[in-house]
């Protein structure tokens, strides 16, 4: 929570946070649920002089723990770290810049977090400009040592049950360009089905129509199909139903150029324009259960590029 003055937060009658006075500061409540259903949560705050802001949210830890990330200095991170943030999701394009308080070039970040998995097999897509490690429950993806991962790498973990595992993913960027993207999807849910188009609106008959397992693709200034009869000014529409437990959900997106994301027919994302690449991260509260997801993209000229992910 932020807020600028000050705030008390009762979650069903219970006060987990009092700090009550003049000034701005961050508070960070951890609460641990007794049962599955509704909660009462209630929000008191007051300003005092100058600026009144106040933002409450919160995260859930068990399925869904943030990332921690060490950033370094050098690119073999074998000097002292600089600092540690954490966060919620692995996605980024520093282009020729780079993290906060860090050279722009040779320059490691290392995350880590122990999330759960499903039960099957889950997949994690790597994209990482210039090398990467990464490494679950101490075993070395790939091999050890740095992998070159400036195209879209592919990995497989098999679970039994509802699973945690420890996953490691570091980065390091030597010069020029910089990016690190992780996602994590489950191969168990049905797969999508995706439609191209030789036009940037949708319009008529696909020229191309197949089943993907993820929507997670960096096609450069190429075509993202032999078949389709054009490299720029195509769109995509991918559907498929995916189950989610009942929660908050942050839905990220990066495109390069257009997007629209329907859950359930609400229209979450509208960003349906030109862009050189940007993120969104609509939030919804879904209750347990398969829920229908529809992402349409377009392309416009130059790189093509569009990531979906949800935490």
């Amino acid at each position: 929570m932020l807020a600028d003055d000050g705030v008390r937060l009762w979650v069903d009658g219970q006060q987990v946070l009092d700090a009550w006075s003049e000034g701005q500061s961050r508070h960070y409540v951890t609460w641990s649920p007794r049962r599955t259903g509704y909660y009462s949560v209630r929000l008191e705050y007051f300003d005092a002089t100058g600026s009144a802001l106040v933002r409450l949210r919160w995260h859930r830890k068990d399925l869904y723990p943030r990332w921690t990330g060490q950033y370094y200095a050098d690119a073999l991170m074998e000097s002292t770290e600089q600092y540690s943030r954490t966060l919620d999701a692995i996605q980024f394009e520093w282009a020729e810049g780079c993290p906060s308080g860090l050279p722009c070039d040779d320059f490691a970040v290392r995350w880590a977090a122990s999330p759960f998995f499903e039960p099957g097999t889950t997949r994690l897509s790597v994209h990482a400009d210039d090398g990467y490690q990464l490494v679950v429950d101490g075993v070395s993806l790939g091999g050890p040592g740095w992998h070159d991962g400036q195209g879209d790498v592919y990995y497989e973990v098999e679970s039994t049950t509802l699973e945690q595992h420890t996953v490691v993913f570091c980065v390091h960027d030597v010069a020029g360009a910089a990016e690190a993207r992780l996602l994590r999807e489950s191969l168990e849910q049905p797969r999508w089905t995706a439609q191209y188009f030789p036009n940037v609106e949708l319009l008529g008959v696909p020229e191309v129509t197949r089943a993907e397992d993820s929507i997670f693709y960096d096609w450069g200034v190429g075509k993202p199909h032999p078949s389709l009869s054009v490299s720029d000014y195509f769109s995509v529409r991918w559907t498929g139903s995916r189950y989610f437990r009942s929660g908050f959900y942050r839905f990220g997106i990066y495109a390069d150029d257009g997007a629209r994301l329907w859950v359930d027919g609400e229209l979450l994302l509208n960003v349906w324009r030109p862009s050189s690449g940007q993120n969104y991260a609509p939030v919804k509260y879904l209750q347990t259960g398969f829920h229908d997801v529809i992402l349409e993209y377009f392309d416009n000229t130059g790189p093509a590029e569009i990531r979906l992910w949800w935490e």
